[in-house]
């Protein structure tokens, strides 16, 4: 959360503006809900295995357990998951993860748990985290019904109606800064992701680039929760010399598994 004055108005004056189709059922979500999200379906026998969860499994498992859980709930065990690395349910603690193994969070659980082909554990459930979210949804859209999923989860939070985005300001010298310390930590001259100079007559003396030390960078986050979870991630640097007429720009998407 911002705590400078100039970087909220800054946040607020660049954010970007989004344009959804009219079919569209998935918005941009609070990470803080997708975490502290909490199902009470049973975790017994071959069932849908819902979280939130940190797991580590093996990649060729077709059933998922209690033992595989890390950190967050398994019903009727665990608890909600927290923003704190303190055991058993921080998300920042440091887990293990062996050969041939994968770490990800659960949420929604699996729509095919009950495969009569004992393959399931395949098919992520989307109708689970459409109605998780429907409040957002419902909210934008007053077409989609509102509604929730059955057994209603539970939450610590207070939950939202409308989408969120997260916003981080930096200035942009900082960039080729820390490639120069990389660079130099790892005595490695050839992996260059800044030039020395790009319209400087000569470059420092240090050989980093100075160009960028005059914008600002502002970079937009958005959780959205498709089959999976994707961290759309978007950047604008904003020239101080100026007053912002100049602007670049770089879009990433991210698949969070």
């Amino acid at each position: 959360m911002f705590k400078n004055l100039n970087s909220v108005e800054l946040a607020l004056a660049f954010q970007p503006i989004l344009l959804f189709d009219p079919s569209e059922r998935f918005y941009p979500i609070a990470a803080e809900e997708w975490l502290d999200h909490l199902a009470i379906d049973p975790w017994d026998g071959k069932t849908n295995k819902r979280g939130s969860a940190v797991m580590v499994v093996d990649r060729n498992t077709t059933s998922f357990g209690d033992i595989d859980v890390q950190a967050g709930s398994h019903y009727p065990t665990g608890d909600h998951l927290a923003l704190s690395n303190i055991e058993p349910n921080g998300i920042g603690q440091e887990f293990t993860v062996g050969f041939n193994q994968d770490l990800f969070i659960n949420v929604a659980g699996w729509d095919d748990a009950l495969s009569p082909d004992n393959q399931g554990y395949t098919k992520g459930s989307l109708q689970y985290l459409d109605l998780l979210f429907r409040s957002v949804s419902s909210n934008i859209n007053p077409i989609i019904p509102l509604d929730e999923p059955r057994p209603s989860p539970e939450f610590t939070l207070p939950r939202l109606s409308v989408p969120t985005i997260y916003a981080e300001v930096e200035w942009a010298g900082t960039y080729p800064r820390l490639d120069k310390e990389r660079r130099d930590s790892v005595k490695d001259n050839k992996q260059l992701d800044f030039p020395p100079s790009i319209e400087s007559d000569e470059p420092d003396k240090n050989n980093i680039m100075l160009d960028l030390d005059r914008y600002i960078a502002i970079t937009y986050y958005m959780l959205l929760q498709w089959n999976r979870p994707y961290l759309v991630k978007m950047t604008r640097f904003i020239n101080g010399r100026d007053s912002g007429k100049r602007l670049l720009f770089s879009l990433k998407i991210s698949l969070m598994i």
